[in-house]
């Protein structure tokens, strides 16, 4: 099989070239743009009663900009959201430019954005990619949620993975199927 990120296009028009192909004035914008549509995901929230982490869009769409992007953009977009979120801008989940309970999570954001922008020659391989950033992403707001709350692993786990964990892996397949399907040389 063909590796999935020589064939990537950003299919504005027929004729588009890879990603990794275009100039750095062009990815610079482009990764500055991923950083604030991840702001703008952050905006989509739904709140759990049982939880003061909320559900958000910001998983799929890091995982899209990864799948696109290549690890070390990706990953770079997710930096630049957590820099300037802390620089002031407040398109963090709780409103607030400051160091919260999500932290943890804005921290996993550039793991996981590594992780899932490894190259893959398959849906199936950038599926799998997709899950192990969202583990690790997983793993730094475990860590986070630990210290930051002074509490024990299974009450990290109890309010911070578990009632987002299928619906994240459901936005992980969803974000795999969506690179492969826009990576199409007979899509654009």
């Amino acid at each position: 099989m063909r590796n999935m990120m020589e064939k990537i296009r950003i299919p504005l028009y027929k004729g588009c070239v890879p990603f990794e192909t275009m100039p750095v004035g062009i990815k610079i914008p482009i990764v500055l743009a991923s950083s604030f549509l991840t702001g703008v995901a952050a905006q989509v929230r739904i709140p759990l009663p049982f939880t003061p982490v909320p559900v958000t869009a910001q998983v799929l769409a890091i995982l899209v900009f990864a799948g696109f992007l290549g690890r070390s953009w990706a990953a770079a977009g997710q930096f630049l959201y957590v820099v300037f979120g802390l620089a002031g801008i407040g398109w963090f989940t709780s409103g607030f430019s400051s160091v919260g309970i999500t932290f943890g999570y804005l921290i996993g954001f550039v793991a996981m954005a590594w992780i899932a922008g490894k190259p893959a020659s398959s849906m199936r391989e950038k599926a799998i990619q997709m899950l192990l950033g969202m583990m690790a992403m997983y793993g730094c707001a475990i860590a986070w949620l630990i210290w930051y709350l002074q509490i024990s692993l299974w009450h990290a786990l109890l309010i911070g993975v578990f009632p987002f964990f299928f619906v994240d892996i459901g936005k992980a397949l969803l974000a795999a199927w969506i690179v492969q399907f826009l990576s199409r040389e007979d899509f654009v």
